[in-house]
């Protein structure tokens, strides 16, 4: 499996409150798009599948391959589960029956997936597919966020880059619809779409001005 990651100096992963998050260990200033961190992903899916159905192909990966069931069980993503809909529920039977997993691990997976895959370039800055990151994994969503997913140049992977001042000690977040321009969606549109691509609620500060 490809971990590599650039160096990690100017951010910690941080548990809080049961939660790990990406802090920043030094300032981070806006005025040049600076990088904070570029990954390569772990396990990943092709962009050609619509969002529902990558993270269930990232599952499939994972539980064929016993170092990768080892990664992901070691990393201890946040996860948020939802009942199953139709769709989920039959990909949810063909792992446990053809993979022989039992349903609470199949659950524990997917969502880990859903809500922490995280979209990747090529060489040529072109988006082509959605994967699972060793540190990135753990930046959090927000609607009014400091950072910003996007390619680099000549490299392969995901660039998190500042959009906003960052403070030592500040929690690094990014909009999970990016590019979407959220700032123009309404709060339930935005919750809509959160909800359908990562399986979860937004509480972002913004978000619970609306609650």
């Amino acid at each position: 499996m490809n971990k590599s990651n650039t160096d990690l100096s100017g951010v910690m992963v941080k548990l809080e409150d049961g939660q790990r998050r990406l802090v920043a260990t030094r300032s981070f200033s806006p005025d040049a798009d600076e990088l904070i961190l570029h990954e390569t992903p772990v396990i990943w899916a092709p962009q050609r599948y619509y969002p529902g159905y990558r993270a269930w192909l990232i599952v499939r990966q994972i539980v064929d391959d016993p170092a990768k069931l080892r990664w992901i069980t070691e990393k201890h993503f946040a996860i948020t589960p939802q009942p199953w809909d139709a769709e989920d529920r039959s990909f949810a039977q063909e792992v446990q029956s053809v993979r022989g997993i039992d349903p609470q691990t199949t659950q524990a997976l997917y969502f880990s997936v859903a809500t922490n895959h995280m979209a990747f370039w090529d060489e040529k800055g072109r988006n082509i597919g959605s994967g699972l990151f060793e540190t990135l994994c753990f930046t959090n969503h927000s609607c009014a966020p400091n950072a910003d997913v996007t390619p680099i140049a000549c490299r392969r992977g995901t660039a998190l880059r500042t959009i906003k001042a960052i403070a030592p000690g500040e929690e690094i977040t990014w909009n999970y619809l990016s590019p979407t321009d959220i700032s123009v969606l309404a709060f339930t549109d935005r919750q809509r779409l959160i909800q359908e691509i990562f399986r979860f609620q937004c509480r972002c500060v913004r978000c619970q001005r609306h609650a």
